[in-house]
């Protein structure tokens, strides 16, 4: 079943791009924090030659979190955010160089644990902070954060 918003994020740089779009939360009515928590998504992207797209179930206190930390970059461009997937299915980190340079690097993995797996970088600048924090804004908006945790 779908949602009926529409609800993602995606970070872009011409035909480059990653994109993560929740698809559901995968217990609703579940008793444990970390259980409301769990949402499935669906991970697509192009880096160069390379692309992919999997299923992954992410956690909203990684949302939450890598919006925190992208508010402090968008206020310090310096500064870093990372975004990790609890089970190390995706790693997101982007690095400021102080000026409005913000270089991302990914490492993605189709299957936790083990799998085959995809590394991509982009490279944006601090313009793409506000819509990027406005649309982690939506996801934690849509799919409350039960748990605090950091990471």
């Amino acid at each position: 079943m779908r949602n009926e918003t529409y609800t993602y994020f995606k970070i872009q740089n011409g035909s480059d791009f990653l994109k993560i779009e929740i698809l559901n939360q995968n217990f609703p009515n579940a008793d444990l924090d970390w259980d409301k928590d769990s949402i499935r998504c669906k991970v697509s992207a192009k880096f160069g030659g390379f692309s992919g797209e999997f299923h992954a179930d992410l956690m909203t206190f990684s949302f939450d979190n890598f919006k925190k930390e992208l508010i402090q970059l968008n206020e310090n461009l310096g500064q870093s955010a990372t975004f990790k997937g609890y089970e190390g299915q995706v790693k997101i980190f982007i690095q400021g160089d102080g000026i409005g340079h913000l270089d991302l690097f990914c490492d993605l993995k189709d299957n936790v644990g083990i799998g085959n797996e995809l590394k991509g970088e982009l490279n944006i600048d601090q313009t793409y902070l506000p819509e990027l924090i406005e649309q982690l804004d939506t996801i934690t908006s849509e799919y409350k954060v039960h748990m605090k945790m950091n990471g």
